[in-house]
């Protein structure tokens, strides 16, 4: 994406065009991850809410095949997002070669099942636990037949660790009120 230089001074702006995704810290965690899933033949979710991580970690991730749904994904002609979406899901649990679907949380509608990734790792976390929650239980469906192995990428000691907290306070009311509700 583009920067509003208004926002923004000249300094950070060229920092950030020479800043790489594998100087993050997350990165080495992540790859790592993906390696032992792929070895154990498990394809994986890897979710971030930022276009330009998705695209740098598909760059960085090639050999993977993976694919990428995030806003900035282009529409054929007379395609609608959600066609598109479904077409990037459904070729990437059709594929043999891809081990990575790298996506943004807000992409999936509620109906998509991927039952073909059990794994998934989260780049960056989002703070709506209503969008958070519903990612988490794209692999997590009927006719799972694995257990769905989920890993954060949280740095210790960081406002992304309090934000982590946070959620998962917001998570864990929300599965109460609604277990009361049905009970």
């Amino acid at each position: 994406g583009h920067l509003d230089e208004e926002y923004t001074s000249a300094e950070l702006v060229a920092n950030l065009k020479k800043w790489k995704i594998t100087e993050n810290g997350k990165f080495e965690v992540a790859k790592a991850i993906i390696e032992k899933n792929v070895s154990e033949g498990k394809k994986t979710i890897l979710w971030s809410g930022h276009p330009a991580i998705i695209d740098a970690l598909a760059i960085e991730f090639e050999k993977y095949h993976p694919f990428k749904l995030h806003a900035g994904v282009v529409i054929n002609k007379g395609e609608s997002v959600a066609e598109r979406n479904d077409v990037v899901v459904e070729s990437f649990k059709a594929s043999k070669d891809s081990w990575l679907l790298i996506a943004n949380y807000s992409c999936l509608k509620t109906s998509v099942n991927i039952v073909e990734a059990p794994r998934q790792i989260y780049w960056d976390r989002i703070w709506d636990a209503e969008t958070f929650a519903p990612s988490l239980k794209r692999s997590h469906r009927i006719g799972q037949t694995e257990k769905v192995v989920v890993n954060p990428l949280v740095f210790e000691g960081s406002l992304e660790e309090e934000q982590d907290v946070e959620l998962n306070k917001r998570l864990d009311f929300n599965s109460k009120v609604w277990m009361e509700k049905i009970a």
